[in-house]
């Protein structure tokens, strides 16, 4: 692990919130300015901390949360501007995200918006990471988009089948046509041709050949199509399983069904990194669940993260950093809100709420602090999804933790074209809200 100069805690506000607070959390505690009037100062430690990292993870423990979304936009464009990062990777469809890009120019920040992303990602708050990569899609160092999911996400899925039989067409005319066939039935919904629920026996019957197909078609192509036909046969490997599971009567789907998926996207994201246009700096928009660096849990399963495959792949060139908070409300994937649970006493929402009534980071990798290795080298209480109680080793997971403590749901009505959303940040609001930083010797 790479060892930074001096670890360091940024929280906004100043005060305990939270019960009493752990002196590990308020050491050396320096009141400097607002947040948003010297963002590149307040991310300088996290900056030092990412250093030759060029895959960063940027988790967030439930889609539906505005202030992680408006926080991680921010993040990104600093990534960008500061740390060089040219490519966004979003926990979205492969297919339905690189074929809105390979048509950006056709397109305004909204439609490339709800192109790419799928329901529980179309929030206001995040148009404005849009705007920004069309505005930097024709400069001399661009901001890209790109997906990573092998799951069909976004509106644009309908393309599917029309496009990846223009890939192959020339080349092997029977294997487009089986090939457009394939994906009409797997890909699209029931009323424009696909199966939807009785999908299941036909995968048990089909899928192999289906496989081969998807194999023979990547072998034909390359760069993003290659691995756009690579996806959809790890998508038909993991429908087999499924279904498989349904024939036997399975009370619960295996591991390997819910790993597989976690698998490709790393896959995706190592792909892109290296290999469709690559050597490339990624920042990856996911789920705490995919971004932490240890197996996640799915009912009884212990399931390997995006996280974990790409530590094992990339080792310190990986870097993931969790999102939590404190108290509010959010939004599930199905857009209905959830009161945020009461974080646990001496729990990790906890522990980072001490001294802080808004938002802030803790570093986690190269930490030279005694309190803080000792507190994050032990399994500590959180709330996934700000509901659920469960366990975690806060240094075994992330290398970096933000904190906000007070949240709301995202905006669902994303603005047309020609509508400016850049957004202000949680963290300034006019009230004289202050950033502490802790500085940990």
């Amino acid at each position: 692990m790479r060892a930074i100069p001096r670890a360091v805690l940024v929280l906004a506000g100043v005060g305990c919130v939270l019960g009493c607070p752990d002196p590990a959390a308020e050491h050396a505690v320096q009141a400097v300015s607002p947040w948003a009037a010297s963002l590149d100062e307040q991310l300088a430690p996290l900056g030092r901390a990412i250093g030759d990292s060029r895959i960063v993870l940027l988790g967030e423990n439930g889609h539906g949360v505005g202030e992680f979304t408006t926080t991680k936009v921010r993040l990104i464009e600093w990534l960008h501007r500061e740390l060089e990062f040219d490519l966004v990777v979003m926990e979205s469809g492969f297919f339905e995200c690189g074929n809105a890009w390979r048509r950006a120019a056709e397109l305004d920040a909204r439609e490339l918006l709800y192109d790419c992303l799928k329901y529980p990602f179309q929030q206001a708050e995040i148009r404005s990471l849009f705007e920004l990569i069309l505005a930097r899609r024709s400069s001399d160092r661009p901001l890209e988009l790109a997906g990573m999911d092998l799951q069909p996400q976004g509106f644009d899925s309908g393309d599917r089948p029309a496009v990846l039989h223009a890939t192959v067409a020339s080349r092997d005319p029977a294997l487009a046509r089986r090939v457009a066939a394939l994906d009409t039935v797997i890909f699209l919904v029931a009323d424009s041709g696909g199966l939807g629920e009785d999908l299941d026996p036909w995968i048990l019957e089909h899928g192999p050949a289906a496989r081969a197909a998807y194999d023979s078609a990547a072998a034909l192509t390359d760069g993003w199509e290659r691995w756009a036909f690579r996806l959809a046969g790890g998508l038909v490997d993991r429908l087999s399983v499924r279904a498989k599971a349904v024939a036997a009567r399975a009370t619960d789907l295996p591991s390997p069904y819910y790993e597989l998926r976690d698998e490709w996207m790393a896959r995706a994201v190592a792909a892109l990194a290296d290999s469709i246009a690559g050597p490339r700096k990624v920042v990856v928009w996911l789920h705490n669940d995919h971004a932490r660096l240890g197996p996640f849990e799915v009912g009884p399963h212990r399931v390997r993260s995006v996280g974990v495959f790409l530590r094992e792949w990339y080792r310190d060139e990986v870097f993931s950093i969790g999102f939590s908070m404190g108290r509010g409300s959010i939004a599930d994937n199905a857009r209905r809100e959830r009161e945020v649970a009461a974080p646990i006493p001496g729990g990790i929402e906890s522990f980072l709420a001490a001294g802080a009534n808004a938002a802030g980071y803790l570093v986690l990798s190269g930490n030279r602090s005694a309190a803080v290795r000792e507190w994050a080298g032990r399994s500590r209480p959180y709330l996934r999804m700000g509901l659920t109680p469960e366990t975690m080793i806060p240094s075994e997971e992330f290398d970096a933790l933000f904190y906000i403590h007070r949240v709301r749901p995202p905006s669902y009505t994303v603005p047309g074209s020609g509508s400016r959303s850049w957004p202000a940040p949680p963290f300034c609001s006019g009230s004289g809200v202050y950033v502490v930083v802790v500085l940990l010797p």
